[in-house]
């Protein structure tokens, strides 16, 4: 299990040879530990099954149901190339779910090998970024300029959106340490990513949770404390902006030029997005309780003259694949995931820990809603690791103590 977390940062970039696409180095962790799970632990298998878990393996079901008897004939086998690659992420999320539900003092383990290997990749991301800014030439068009990109730039804002929750709840100053470092390491990759929803779900995610987990843990941090520290963060941002410019002017160019595009919509990729996803939601009305079935969508982007052209954005993927049905099945398995990372006994036992699953996962999911992030596997670990946030919490010395 700790070599998935090792491996999952890296996966974004680990095709493996001759393979193609669909098949990364986190697909076969997956395989392996599923089989393994299947083979040994099939107690804890199915005692591992809630809701939220029935309730991603019912959208998938309707997908697959609308793909098979929707996807028009010539969009079939992408179709149900995307359902596979669906397939072996839930696998990713039921492995951690089954894995980790009754074993809090590993399920720590996870969550730090993660969160180191994490630093490591966005340490390297930024100095690919430099690299390639001071040559002055770009390698990419728009986000992918400097050579990363909105996928990258999405798991960048989910583990700097981490960093910030745990930051503003951690309780040692060893805890604040780790997320000072964290946050530094991914908060210069996600501005050299020039992605801008990543940069909206961080701070969107944000805004959002940290008044929630506020709330969830009552008196034990006051209101000035946490809106100091959280303000601290907010101001801190234009800070990564100010040291990307000064790199090179070619990032300095870059960087105006994207912080602009944000509040642009009525041109560039923004713009194609909104009459992309107008297209998408009009061709669902076709359909709307069961979906176009995967894939379906590509007929769309052929005739708007941009054929082989993606989504980019999760949730409207699945209603224009599954309908309405399986939208809501995917909704209610986020509220699901959400309502037992901070609901569930133990969240004020360990709250930089339970703030950093549901801020990070919130980012993810934002994220996900403007480029393809979640059909990496990795968004789907990041759900699974805030479904299985230890309901009795671990210390530090991975000794289980009573939940709060």
């Amino acid at each position: 299990m700790l070599a998935g977390a090792a491996v999952a940062p890296f996966d974004l970039f680990v095709v493996l040879p001759g393979i193609g696409h669909y098949l990364r180095a986190l697909h076969v962790w997956v395989a392996i530990v599923v089989a393994v799970l299947a083979l040994t632990d099939r107690e804890r298998l199915v005692a591992a099954i809630d809701w939220p878990m029935l309730a991603f393996w019912t959208m998938f079901a309707f997908i697959l149901l609308s793909t098979l008897v929707g996807t028009p004939a010539e969009y079939k086998m992408s179709g149900l190339a995307s359902v596979r690659v669906l397939l072996v992420n839930l696998l990713g999320y039921t492995a951690v779910r089954a894995y980790y539900a009754t074993r809090p003092e590993a399920w720590r383990r996870f969550f730090l090998t993660l969160g180191g290997s994490s630093v490591v990749v966005a340490i390297l991301l930024t100095g690919r970024a430099i690299a390639v800014g001071k040559t002055g030439h770009a390698i990419g068009e728009d986000s992918f300029a400097l050579g990363l990109g909105t996928v990258a730039g999405s798991l960048a804002a989910t583990f700097a959106a981490a960093a910030a929750g745990a930051i503003v709840f951690a309780t040692t100053g060893r805890q604040l340490v780790a997320g000072l470092v964290a946050f530094v390491a991914h908060g210069n990759a996600m501005v050299f990513a020039l992605a801008r929803g990543p940069w909206l779900a961080f701070g969107a995610a944000l805004l959002t949770t940290i008044p929630i987990l506020a709330w969830r843990f009552g008196r034990r941090f006051s209101v000035w404390r946490t809106l100091a520290r959280g303000v601290a963060i907010l101001i801190s941002l234009p800070l990564f902006f100010r040291a990307a410019i000064v790199v090179s002017p070619f990032i300095s160019q870059m960087l105006v030029q994207r912080v602009v595009d944000v509040v642009n919509v009525e041109s560039g990729t923004a713009f194609s997005r909104i009459i992309m996803w107008r297209a998408f939601l009009h061709d669902v009305g076709r359909s709307p309780v069961f979906g176009r079935g995967a894939a379906a969508y590509q007929d769309i982007s052929e005739r708007l003259g941009v054929p082989g052209t993606v989504t980019e954005n999760f949730v409207l993927e699945i209603l224009h694949a599954g309908g309405i049905v399986a939208l809501a099945f995917f909704g209610v398995g986020l509220v699901g995931v959400a309502l037992h990372c901070l609901l569930k006994p133990g969240a004020s036992e360990r709250p930089e820990v339970t703030a950093a699953c549901l801020t990070g996962g919130v980012a993810i999911v934002l994220a996900s809603m403007t480029n393809p992030t979640a059909w990496e596997t990795l968004f789907w670990i990041v759900l699974g690791l805030a479904a299985t946030r230890p309901v009795t919490a671990t210390s530090v010395s991975g000794v289980p103590s009573p939940a709060s």
